[in-house]
């Protein structure tokens, strides 16, 4: 690897342990949760893996490695709908300008439980629907063959009724790919705290990092990613594990398991997922199979997009 490249994977790291200070209280913790199939049916183990219509959220840099000149994608979820039936809505883009440029976008809204008004008299008044959302754009550049850089900016919204918060962040990531490995790395959520009228809290900013190791069998393929998230704020470790079949290239078969940290209210769960491709159409379903007591049991996800 080039002396430059090295120089720029370290600027990662080093940026972000000058630029997030030491644990503190945390807010819009939705940043981190996977919002689209893929992602979560591989245990959210996805900084390394090849770039979809949602690499936005997981690792911009992959973006010029794609096969496809421009991507776009919808995603439904329901996230702990057992416990509080929060919803969550993501939009990501990649338009490949050249074969070394590219420009990302992303949007994801998380919607809580609707919360009922009442008037002077105690009569229901009004139903009203706290709810926060991240939206952004991004470039990634080809340094070399094997070895790519990207950047996003976002800007984050959090509307909880009681208190309403503005942040502005950005995301550092790389990958470096040979031959059927791919590396990825990512600095995430790093920016202003999101301030409230009375509070401010610390961007959930986090560290990952992980490979994807793609065997190829014939006209099928089986990747299997491996990734370790460090949340700075908490100063706790989570990661995941995933594995995907592709069969032909358009059946796909997913499977993933996400370890957190309970008492960081980061949850642990089994996740499970199907993916087809139709020409220019893929749809993706990811479930979530966790313990009764586990919040984020039976949610899912659906996503479609389309590639050209």
């Amino acid at each position: 690897m080039r002396k430059s490249s090295k120089l720029l994977i370290t600027a990662i790291i080093i940026t972000t342990f000058f630029t997030i200070s030491a644990k503190a209280q945390t807010g819009v913790t939705f940043l981190n949760i996977p919002g689209d199939a893929v992602a979560l049916s591989r245990g959210g183990a996805t900084v390394a893996t090849g770039a979809n219509s949602f690499s936005f959220f997981s690792n911009t840099s992959s973006a010029v490695f794609s096969k496809n000149d421009i991507s776009a994608g919808l995603s439904y979820g329901q996230w702990c709908p057992d416990a509080s039936d929060n919803t969550i809505i993501n939009f990501g883009t990649n338009i490949k300008i050249t074969e070394k440029f590219s420009i990302r976008a992303g949007y994801k809204n998380f919607g809580y439980n609707n919360i009922t008004t009442y008037n002077s008299s105690g009569v229901p008044d009004d139903e009203i629907k706290p709810e926060e959302m991240s939206a952004g754009i991004g470039v990634a550049y080809k340094i070399t063959d094997k070895l790519s850089m990207g950047v996003n900016a976002s800007y984050i919204s959090s509307d909880l009724i009681y208190e309403k918060g503005t942040a502005i962040s950005f995301d550092l990531s790389g990958t470096y790919i040979i031959n059927n490995l791919n590396i990825g790395i990512s600095a995430s959520n790093i920016g202003s705290k999101i301030k409230y009228d009375n509070n401010s809290y610390d961007l959930p900013s986090l560290i990952k990092a992980g490979g994807q190791y793609t065997f190829n069998l014939g006209e099928n393929s089986l990747s299997t990613n491996l990734e370790s998230d460090y949340l700075l704020n908490e100063s706790t470790i989570s990661g995941g594990i995933g594995a995907e079949f592709m069969y032909k290239n358009y059946l796909a078969l997913r499977a993933g398991y996400h370890w957190g940290d309970e008492e960081k209210t980061i949850p642990s769960y089994a996740s499970v997922g199907l993916g087809a491709k139709l020409k220019y159409i893929n749809l993706n379903f990811a479930y979530i199979l966790a313990g009764n007591n586990s919040a984020p049991n039976k949610g899912f996800n659906i996503s479609l997009g389309i590639t050209f």
